[in-house]
């Protein structure tokens, strides 16, 4: 480099080479569900969900509430309506939770399925989803 007054300036040099890296893909094995639990009746048509992770690493989800148990999101085969939503975990209240909109609430006297899976950013390859969990609304 040359110096220009007190300071230093250096040339720079060519790049180095390029490293990448990939960060673990979550497991959704590590995901159950809290509330409400399998095969119970809600008390609203709008209840909040709630699951546990033992992945600490994890803070965004997705979520998925169907009639259908197959949560078939192609609108040519879709016979019910599908929930999906992505939902940081640690923002919502309480804590890993999803709640159903009161504007889009569940019909009332209906069995519901759903499940979560850890959401992967930037368009990531997705994993699978949790265990399927069933509750019935009032």
């Amino acid at each position: 480099g040359r110096i220009l007054g007190r300071r230093m300036m250096r040339a720079w040099g060519p790049w180095s080479e390029t490293w990448s890296f990939r960060t673990p893909t979550p497991p959704s094995n590590l995901i159950g569900a809290l509330s409400p639990g399998q095969n119970t009746r809600v008390s609203s048509a709008t209840p909040t969900l709630t699951w546990g992770s033992a992945d600490s690493q994890v803070f965004y989800y997705e979520v998925q509430v169907s009639k259908d148990p197959s949560f078939t999101a192609d609108p040519q085969y879709a016979w019910a309506p599908l929930y999906w939503e992505t939902v940081h975990g640690g923002l919502s209240s309480p804590p890993n939770s999803y709640s159903v909109p009161a504007r889009y609430p569940l019909e009332r006297g209906r069995n519901y399925y759903w499940r979560v899976r850890p959401a992967i950013p930037g368009g990531g390859q997705a994993v699978p989803w949790s265990s399927v969990w069933e509750f019935s609304t009032p």
